[in-house]
């Protein structure tokens, strides 16, 4: 459909092991602008603690990318920015992830 927003599922991956926990959490929204061209946005979150949760730390992550349909998979361009390092980064893929 032309013109009209189409949003993908989100991740949602939790973990407890005799160190810690670690959780996971992201959502991406797509938008289909014209026939086989979309625009998404990425938002991602992920968090680590103790068993007591005393000491906690929280990462974030967001993307902006473009993508084009093509015969062999999409061609895709990402522009992104994570807490963790605090610098944004660039990210060019071909073909279907798997």
């Amino acid at each position: 459909m032309n013109g009209s927003p189409r949003m993908r599922k989100g991740s949602a991956k939790m973990g407890v092991s005799r160190r810690g926990f670690i959780g996971i959490l992201g959502a991406t929204a797509r938008y289909e602008m014209m026939k086989n061209r979309f625009l998404e946005f990425t938002a991602n979150w992920g968090c680590t603690a103790d068993m007591k949760f005393t000491d906690k730390t929280d990462f974030w992550g967001f993307g902006l990318g473009y993508a084009f349909r093509t015969r062999v998979g999409p061609l895709r361009a990402d522009i992104l920015w994570n807490s963790f390092t605090g610098s944004a980064g660039a990210y060019i893929s071909l073909g279907f992830d798997f």
